[in-house]
C-alpha cells in the first residue's frame, strides 16, 4: 500500500521508529494528511509494532487502558479490567513494541496529558502524536517532561504539483477506473491551483467536479469545469454572507 505524497516526512518517521530513539509529533493544519497518515502507518507498521490508532484523545485515562489492554490481552488471554499499576507491568511484560498512534493531539486533556506523560516513560511504548500546528506549544507548555523526550517534530506540508497529480491517479485508479480517466493535464494543474495542493481539498474539488459531469453526461472533464467549481464555491460564499448581513439587519 503506497502513501501518496509526504515521501520524505514518511521515511524521517520510519527512521526514528527503527532504532526506537524516542516520540513523535506531526503538526499540520486542517486537511493535510494527519489522519490518513497514522492510519497508513497503524496498517503498515504491523510486523515491527503492536501499532494501536486512537481517532480521538480519550476523556479518562482508564478509556486508553481498556482500548491498550484489550489489544494486549487478546494476545495473552488475560482480559479483564486493569488498574493504572496492573496496566504498566502488563505493557511491560508484553514482548512486542507498542506504538501509539495519537490524532487529534491539539484536543488533550489535562488529565489525559499526565497520563501520557506515564505512558511515554514505560520502556517499549512509543508515541506517535499528530495535531494542528498548536499542538506543538500546548504540549510544551503543559507536558515539558513528555515533550522533551519527542526526538522529531514534522510538519506536514502541501505536496507538489506531481503528488496531487498521483493523488488523483490513486483515486481513480482504487475506484476501477485507469490513467487519469476523464481528467485533462490542465484540470489536473487547475486543481492543484485550487486546492493549494492540500490533500482533503483536491479530493474536494475532484468529488464534487466528477459528479457534475456525471449528471451532464460528460466524459471529459478540462479546467473549465474546474473553473466552475471555483465559481460555485464563490456564489456559496457570497450567499452565506448575504445571509449573515441579513440576519444582522433583521436584529439591529
Amino acid at each position: 500500500d503506497v502513501y501518496t505524497g509526504h515521501q520524505t516526512e514518511i521515511s524521517i518517521i520510519i527512521e526514528k521508529l527503527n532504532i526506537l530513539s524516542g516520540h513523535i509529533l506531526v503538526i499540520g493544519g486542517l486537511g493535510t494528511g494527519k489522519t490518513t497518515l497514522l492510519q497508513w502507518l497503524e496498517k503498515n507498521l504491523k510486523d515491527k509494532f503492536e501499532t494501536i490508532y486512537i481517532l480521538r484523545p480519550p476523556v479518562r485515562p482508564d478509556e486508553l487502558i481498556d482500548l491498550i489492554s484489550a489489544t494486549i490481552a487478546k494476545k495473552t488471554n488475560q482480559t479483564r479490567k486493569y488498574s493504572v499499576y496492573e496496566f504498566q507491568e502488563l505493557c511491560k511484560k508484553y514482548k512486542r513494541n507498542i506504538l501509539l498512534l495519537l490524532d487529534e493531539a491539539h484536543e488533550f486533556k489535562e488529565e489525559f496529558e499526565q497520563f501520557l506523560r506515564t505512558l511515554g516513560d514505560l520502556p517499549n511504548i512509543y508515541l506517535l502524536m499528530a495535531g494542528l500546528p498548536q499542538a506543538r506549544e500546548k504540549l510544551k507548555r503543559d507536558l515539558p517532561a513528555l515533550f522533551d523526550r519527542i526526538v522529531e517534530s514534522i510538519l506536514l506540508g502541501s505536496l507538489t504539483q506531481e503528488e496531487t497529480k498521483e493523488l488523483i491517479l490513486k483515486r481513480i485508479v482504487n475506484a476501477g477506473g485507469k490513467g487519469l480517466g476523464p481528467f485533462s493535464a490542465s484540470a489536473v494543474d487547475k486543481i492543484y491551483d485550487l486546492s493549494y495542493g492540500i490533500p482533503r481539498g483536491i479530493l474536494k474539488i475532484c468529488d464534487w467536479v466528477v459528479t457534475q459531469a456525471m449528471r451532464a453526461n460528460k466524459t471529459y472533464i478540462d479546467d473549465k469545469d474546474i473553473n466552475a467549481y471555483s465559481e460555485e464555491v464563490e456564489a456559496a460564499k457570497l450567499q452565506d454572507f448575504k445571509n449573515i448581513k441579513k440576519e444582522k439587519t433583521s436584529h439591529g
